[in-house]
């Protein structure tokens, strides 16, 4: 998604973060949701996720819907 046609590569985090869900975009994540560490970046990203209708459809996997 980083790369694609709308420039999203160089826009700042938050625009790249509000693109993303706007498209519905599926998360894979590296590592399980379990695994990850509070406090940190990442935390911050899912919890942002979630707060706007992601669900947790796997240990590594978010999607959008309920």
């Amino acid at each position: 998604m980083l790369l694609a046609a709308g420039g999203l590569i160089t826009q700042s985090p938050p625009k790249r973060r509000r693109a993303r869900i706007a498209a519905g975009d599926t998360v894979r994540l590296s590592i399980p949701g379990d695994a990850i560490q509070l406090e940190t970046f990442l935390a911050r990203e899912v919890g942002h996720l979630v707060d706007n209708g992601y669900v947790w459809v796997d240990f590594y996997t978010l999607r959008p819907g309920g």
